[in-house]
């Protein structure tokens, strides 16, 4: 039988799949994919992952200033109409 390329999975998917696999069926795909998530290499993966999720996460911050900033200028403007 074919083994399964791990390599090319995520370490999510790795733990992931540790979670479901059948242990005792299978130990030296356990092996495997315990020699991966530990092996330093792999941290770029996750450090990869992080950096992908910080871009999307500076994004909406940044978006949601940006309303704010608005809500404010409005909301100001709106109060020095009502002083004239």
């Amino acid at each position: 039988m074919e083994q399964p390329n791990y390599n090319n999975c995520s370490l999510d998917e790795l733990h992931r799949v540790l979670e479901l696999i059948d242990q005792d069926a299978w130990p030296d795909r356990v092996a495997r994919i315990e020699s991966i998530i530990n092996d330093p290499k792999n941290l770029k993966k996750t450090a990869g992952e992080k950096v992908v999720l910080g871009k999307r996460v500076s994004i909406v911050l940044k978006t949601a200033a940006l309303f704010l900033l608005g809500f404010g200028i409005a909301s100001m403007m709106a109060e020095v109409q009502v002083w004239q």
